[in-house]
Parts: C-alpha cells; structure tokens; sequence
C-alpha cells in the first residue's frame, strides 16, 4: 500500500515509524480482508512472518470462531466508515498462547470517500489484564481478612456486651454499662430513651472535633414489647453489619431489661406477700382472740356463784357473735380471692331494681356499720333495672359502705342511686381522710389499703373483689378523691 501523492522522504519516513511501533500495525485490502500490511511488532506477537501474512486472510491463520469475530468487526467499521475500538479480544498465537488485545480498527478512504483498506492498531494488554486480576485478587483477599477480623471483633464485642448487660438486674445501670460499650465500638455518640423514663438520655462522645452525623434509631425490644429506643452516632455510615450488631444488640437489651423488670416483679409480690400474710394474721387473730375472750368469760361467769343474767349472756353471745361474722367475712374475701385467680369467680343473674336493693342493703346494715354516729342518705330516682347477681351485687355495695364507714371519720355518707344514659349509676360519698393521688390506680389492686394504720382492719381485698364482681357485670368502677376531703366511689352498669 502505497499513499497517493506522497514523496519517497515522507513515505521512508512512516514505514520506519510504523515498524518500529511497540504495538501490532496491520492493512487489510478493503474488499478482500486480505492482509497487505504488518510491522514486526504483530510477527513477534503472532509469531508469524509477514511474508507468510501477506495476502491472506485471518481464516488461514486463526481457529474459525476467532477468524468470524475478527471479520465481523472488520465489515462493521468498513460499513460505518468509522473507528471501533475493541477494548478486549482474546487471540491465538503461535509461540506466546492466549493473548489479549485492545484494537482500534479505522477505515482508510479513497478520493471519492469509499473504504480503500483497513488499518488496526493493536496493544498486547495481557500482563496489564493479569496485573489488574492480581491486584483486585488481592485487594478481595485482603477485604475479606479485614471482614472477618471485624466480624470476630463483633463477635467478642457481642458476648462481651451480653456479659455486661446480664451483670446487672437494674435497667439504668444495664443501659449505662452497654452505653460505655458501644462507643466508641460502634458510634462515636450513644444514647438511651426508655419508655416512661425520657429524662434518662444521656450522650457520650469520644472527640470533640464537628462532624456531619450519621444516625440510626434501634429499638430495645423484645417479643412486641418495646422499652426504649438506642441512638446510635457516627461521622460515616453504617454498614449492613453494624445495623444487625445494633438490632442484636438492642434485642439482648431487650432481654436484660425484661429480666430486671421480671426480677423487681417478684421482689414487689413477695414485699407484698410479706406484707399480705402479716396483715392476714393480725386480721384473723384480732376476732378469733376476742371471741375466745368473750366465750372464756362467759363460761367462767356460768361457773361461778352469781351466774349471768340473761342480758348480760345475750350481750355475750351478741359480742361473739359479731367477731365470728368479721372472721366469715374475712374468710369470704379469702375464699373470693382463690376462685377469681382460679377462674371460678361465677354469677347467677337475674333482673333486679338497682334502687331498691340498695335501699334494702342500707337499711339491713345499717346498725353494722357504725349505728347512729354513722348517717347514710340514699336516694333513688325511680326504677334502674339491672341484670345481676344479686348476692353478689350486695356484697359491692356492703364493700363500699364498710369503706366508708372505715375511712369517712364518723361523718355523714352519701348514698345515690340514678340513671345515666342507658346506664345506673351508684355513689358512695364520704369526708373522710381521702386518698392520696399516687394511690388512686392502685386501691382497685389486691391488698392494697388507703392507709396503713393498726386501727383500720381488713386485707386490702374488698374493692379489688368489688371491681372484679363488676366486671363480670359489665360495669365498672372508679374513685375521685382528694386527702382531707373525702372519696366518691362510683359504680355504672348496663341498665335492662
């Protein structure tokens, strides 16, 4: 291939730079493919005499896939009139191998701007490629050896702060020690909202440069429950792997602090067991102790010389009497307790007139609790038919009036009965000591008493029975009170 118009310098001149280029240089007839161009780069790379080259196409060469693909890629930039470049072409030679090239092919033109030959321009990028295959191998190996030094730092962290965390049964100090672990571990800043506890947040930081943070929310949870949140801080983001460790993490916090909550359960149950049979066996004592008095000193009185009168036998026996009801009735609640933890807490309903059973239950105790010193108004604005049990009913209202009675400080109780909506309402007002607001969720739990005081009987069941009886109706009950002015029961159920 000679250039048109070109003097006999300028063409000495191009073949000595073209064979003497690094890369393979080759011309190929544009209608033929056939080779009438190669430097000695491409008989050093192919391993094959130009001589043997010339005039041949890449089919006399190459394996038949390999001279298709060749060909293939000649016709298009012929066609296109265009440079292609072939990034990456695996080629057979005969003393080197598998290489690979990275080849520019450009169509040379004629006067009138048809393909005339075809000029490639080829690199040997074999060691680049290999070079480049090392260094990512590396590079991976190396990604890895860090991933798994780091996931074993995780894994040690983990059950180091497992350790932590069960060193404590108090849900602050867990979450202190957990907050000293995690940074700078795992954020440079820390904090913890537990729910109900949010002024409990407190930071920790291990530098005092500004950064621009990264966030994330964890919650501490466990089984649907969740106690707080973890905030976690840092200047980069979180992998995929930190988030877990912090998911697990707050999950094992989760479980250290059901197991504190857990641990300060049981403490209050047994305080309140200890406190329970302590109140049991003053209360179960008190009447048995007086009515063994009662009986002794009747019995002695028989035996002496001056016998006793009737009266004074009948005051007797009437004194035992009411020690043997306040020992029933203590024996009831007891009774009361058992079938409700039982689930054996049973009614047998029937339709009654709220009005008028409270104005017979008034009346009938009226005497029992506490007699002329103690007024009670009732009032009843016409019929409130329910759907009860009647004992049970009685035994309500006989418990808010024996409440009353013990905490209303001998002054007037109000009793009123009404209608509501589709609903009756019952009232029971004293101006006693009342009750302190902490204590208003609690009165309607078991063993709880408005106050503590040796001169005010009872175990502290009467409302929670009362409240669980109302339940089984429907109905509910709630109190209003404020100390040193007295407390208002009040007790809705459904009307018929």
């Amino acid at each position: 291939m000679t250039p048109k118009n070109s003097d006999p310098q300028s063409l000495s001149f191009l073949d000595s730079l073209i064979e003497n280029l690094p890369n393979m240089v080759f011309v190929k007839d544009a209608k033929s493919l056939r080779f009438v161009r190669m430097n000695r780069a491409g008989e050093d790379l192919l391993g094959t005499k130009r001589s043997e080259l010339i005039g041949k196409n890449d089919f006399d060469f190459f394996p038949e896939e390999q001279a298709r693909f060749f060909t293939e890629k000649d016709r298009l930039v012929l066609a296109g009139k265009a440079v292609v470049d072939i990034p990456s072409e695996p080629i057979h030679t005969r003393h080197k191998g598998l290489r690979l090239l990275h080849t520019k092919k450009i169509p040379l033109l004629d006067d009138q701007g048809s393909p005339e030959f075809l000029l490639g321009i080829s690199e040997d990028i074999t060691e680049k490629v290999q070079a480049e295959e090392q260094r990512l191998r590396l590079v991976r190996e190396q990604a890895a050896l860090e991933e798994r030094n780091l996931a074993n730092a995780r894994t040690e962290f983990l059950a180091s702060s497992t350790a932590a965390l069960a060193s404590s049964l108090d849900s602050k100090q867990t979450l202190e020690v957990l907050q000293k672990l995690l940074v700078p571990f795992l954020a440079e800043e820390c904090s913890f909202t537990l729910i109900g506890e949010i002024k409990f947040a407190k930071f920790e930081q291990s530098t005092g440069a500004p950064f621009l943070p990264k966030k994330i929310l964890i919650p501490i949870a466990l089984g649907g429950r969740i106690f707080g949140v973890l905030c976690l801080v840092t200047r980069s983001d979180f992998s995929v792997a930190d988030k877990n460790l912090a998911n697990e993490l707050g999950r094992r916090a989760g479980i250290a602090i059901e197991h504190a909550h857990l641990y300060e359960t049981a403490r209050s149950a047994i305080r309140s067991r200890d406190e329970f049979v302590s109140i049991a066996s003053h209360e179960l004592k008190t009447p048995i102790t007086a009515l063994k008095m009662q009986l002794q000193m009747a019995r002695m009185g028989i035996k002496s010389d001056h016998a006793p009168s009737p009266m004074q036998l009948g005051r007797a026996l009437d004194l035992a009497l009411a020690q043997v009801s306040r020992l029933t009735a203590l024996i009831d609640d007891l009774l009361d307790l058992s079938r409700i933890e039982a689930g054996r807490f049973s009614f047998s309903f029937e339709e009654v007139d709220l009005g008028q059973l409270t104005k017979e239950v008034v009346e009938r105790y009226r005497n029992n609790l506490g007699g002329q010193a103690f007024a009670i108004e009732a009032e009843a604005l016409g019929a409130l038919p329910v759907q009860c049990d009647r004992t049970r009913m009685e035994q309500v209202l006989l418990n808010l009036l024996s409440n009353a009675a013990k905490y209303g400080a001998g002054k007037p109780v109000r009793v009123q009965v009404e209608r509501c909506g589709t609903r009756a309402r019952l009232s029971v007002v004293d101006h006693g000591i009342g009750i302190a607001q902490e204590k208003l969720d609690k009165i309607f739990e078991r063993f709880e008493r408005v106050a503590s005081s040796s001169h005010i009987s009872g175990l502290g069941l009467g409302l929670y029975i009362t409240r669980e009886i109302l339940k089984g109706h429907q109905g509910t009950v709630a109190v209003q009170s404020r100390v040193g002015e007295g407390s208002t029961f009040i007790v809705e159920l459904p009307l018929l």
